[in-house]
């Protein structure tokens, strides 16, 4: 990947975040994947920064190797 490139994931809901246990597998991060931005929809607010928040602790900052 480029230096200079930003990858993106497919949008995903914050009320499905909201109610699963565990991040889906498309919020999986390899260590090649970097940047990547995860992209959230929902109308709730509190319901983003949940999900923003889970995909930091339990995603974006734990990648694969």
């Amino acid at each position: 990947m480029h230096p200079d490139s930003m990858l993106y994931t497919e949008m995903i809901s914050a009320t499905d975040l909201h109610y699963m246990k565990a991040l889906p597998k498309l919020m999986e991060i390899d260590r090649h994947e970097t940047p990547i931005s995860i992209q959230l929809f929902d109308c709730r607010p509190d319901f983003l920064a949940e999900a923003a928040q889970r995909a930091v602790t339990e995603g974006g900052g734990h990648c694969r190797h």
